[in-house]
């Protein structure tokens, strides 16, 4: 695993106790993080939240709306923010999600996750709907 980040992440989960090791995880590796348990909670986190997020982690599965418009308004919101997304290792997910972001197939190694939410950073994180690069900043601790 990374020794030492300094992002903020919201973590979606819908699992508590799945969110809730996430979170740990991701704190011990210095990571600030903000946990959801549904969609709408996320938003209100991108909405609340003072200060960037740089990406967030969302279980493909935990979203009770289409995955483009969850990260469309998430996007809309914190327009820098870069996404990860969880999926049961039988999702097939649809061309123009799967080239945009990054997917962690379940079940994954906390070390896995880690290392592929540390990649899309280094990466510059995501891209805009309309494909544009975005680019995250990392800060040394």
């Amino acid at each position: 695993m990374p020794a030492y980040c300094s992002e903020t992440l919201v973590l979606l989960e819908n699992d508590p106790s799945v969110l809730s090791l996430m979170g740990r995880v991701f704190r011990s590796l210095g990571y600030q993080v903000l946990e959801a348990r549904a969609p709408e909670d996320a938003i209100r986190l991108c909405q609340s939240h003072v200060g960037p997020i740089d990406l967030v982690v969302a279980d493909v599965e935990s979203s009770h709306q289409s995955d483009q418009s969850l990260v469309s308004q998430l996007q809309q919101l914190r327009p820098r923010m870069g996404v990860v997304y969880l999926a049961a290792s039988n999702y097939l997910a649809p061309p123009d999600l799967a080239d945009r972001y990054a997917l962690v197939a379940k079940p994954f190694t906390l070390d896995s996750l880690s290392n592929k939410v540390r990649e899309t950073l280094d990466a510059g994180g995501s891209k805009t709907a309309d494909g544009r690069s975005l680019t995250c900043n990392v800060e040394s601790p």
